[in-house]
């Protein structure tokens, strides 16, 4: 079954190279959402930026920044 958030990589699918929310970004640095958000609004992920309402990170540059 797929993440209905994410529906998995396409041919030349850049988008897969970002996480778009907070979930999927706490997924990827493995805290819960709200210990995500808390970092995000603080500004203690530098890799991520926030697009209207929604925060996106790059996968790449957020694996470097927390060592994975």
């Amino acid at each position: 079954m797929q993440d209905k958030e994410h529906p998995g990589p396409t041919v030349n699918d850049h988008e897969n190279d970002f996480l778009w929310g907070t979930r999927a970004i706490s997924r990827a640095i493995n805290r819960t959402e709200r210990q995500t958000y808390h970092l995000l609004a603080r500004g203690n992920i530098k890799s991520a930026q926030k697009k209207g309402a929604t925060w996106v990170a790059h996968r790449q540059t957020l694996r470097r920044e927390f060592g994975a």
